[in-house]
C-alpha cells in the first residue's frame, strides 16, 4: 500500500530526470541525424527532400517531448486513481496485508473452531498480535489455541508476501526497463528521418510496459479495497484468503 501511495510524478528527482532525458534525447538525436546525413552524402548521390526532412525532424522532436512527458505523468496515475477509489469506496475496516492474514487465521472469543470464523472476527494487526497470542479465557488461549492457526498464518503470510514481492519486483523491473529504453531512445527516434523507422516499436514497448505497471499498482490497491468490503469480510476466514 505504501508503494502504491508514492506519487513519483511529483518527485523533484523525476522532474530533473525528465529535463535531462529531454535534453539528452534531443541532442543525441540531432547528432545521430547529422551522422546519417553525412553517411548518405558519402555513399550515394540521393537528393534530399528538404521539406520532408524538416517535417520528419519536427515529428522526431514531438515524439521526444510527448514520450518523456507522458511517461512522467503516468508515474502519478496509480496514486491519483487510488485516491479517487478511496473517496468513492468506504472501507468497513482498514485492511493491510498483515491484518488480512492474521485476522483470517486467528480465532476470536466468539468462534469455537477454525472453520467458524466470520464477520464477528476482530481485525488483528502486527501491532496487536503479541498481546493476542498470550490472551487467555478460562485458562485457554483465545486467538491461537493450537499450532494449526499459527501454521496457517505462516503459510498464508508466505503466499501473500510472494504475491506482493512479485508485484513490486515486476513494477521496478518495468520502470527501469523503460528508463533504459529512454537512454537508448535516440537510436529509434532519430531513425524517423529515414524511410525504415523503428520508432513505432520503441513507442509501443514503452506504452505497453507503462500501462501494465500502472494497472498492476491500481488493481493491487483495488484488491485490498474489495477485501475490506462487508460482502467479503462476512465470509469464512479461510475463504477470504482463497478469494484474495
Amino acid at each position: 500500500e505504501s508503494v502504491i501511495a508514492i506519487d513519483l510524478s511529483q518527485s523533484k528527482v523525476i522532474m530533473y530526470t525528465w529535463l535531462f532525458m529531454l535534453l539528452f534525447l534531443s541532442s543525441s538525436c540531432l547528432i545521430r541525424v547529422g551522422f546519417i546525413f553525412i553517411k548518405k552524402n558519402s555513399s550515394d548521390s540521393e537528393v534530399f527532400d528538404g521539406f520532408k526532412i524538416i517535417k520528419r525532424i519536427g515529428a522526431m522532436f514531438l515524439v521526444v517531448t510527448i514520450s518523456t512527458t507522458c511517461f512522467t505523468f503516468a508515474l502519478g496515475i496509480p496514486k491519483t486513481v487510488t485516491d479517487i477509489y478511496s473517496k468513492v469506496i468506504t472501507y468497513d475496516e482498514r485492511l493491510t496485508p498483515s491484518s488480512a492474514v492474521i485476522s483470517a487465521t486467528a480465532k476470536t472469543s466468539i468462534t469455537n473452531s477454525l472453520s467458524d470464523m466470520s464477520e464477528t472476527d476482530e481485525v488483528i494487526s502486527i501491532e496487536t498480535i503479541d498481546e493476542k497470542l498470550n490472551e487467555e479465557e478460562n485458562g485457554k488461549k483465545i486467538y491461537f489455541p493450537t499450532y494449526a492457526e499459527i501454521l496457517l498464518c505462516v503459510v498464508t503470510a508466505f503466499i501473500v508476501a510472494c504475491v506482493q514481492v512479485n508485484i513490486i519486483t515486476d513494477t521496478i523491473l518495468r520502470l527501469f526497463l523503460n528508463i533504459f529504453r529512454f537512454v537508448i531512445g535516440f537510436i529509434p527516434i532519430s531513425s524517423m528521418v529515414e524511410d525504415n523507422s523503428t520508432c513505432g516499436e520503441w513507442v509501443r514497448d514503452i506504452i505497453s510496459d507503462t500501462f501494465v505497471m500502472c494497472c498492476m499498482l491500481i488493481f493491487t490497491k483495488m484488491v485490498f479495497g474489495i477485501m475490506a468490503t462487508s460482502s467479503i469480510t462476512s465470509l469464512n476466514g479461510i475463504v477470504r484468503m482463497v478469494v484474495f
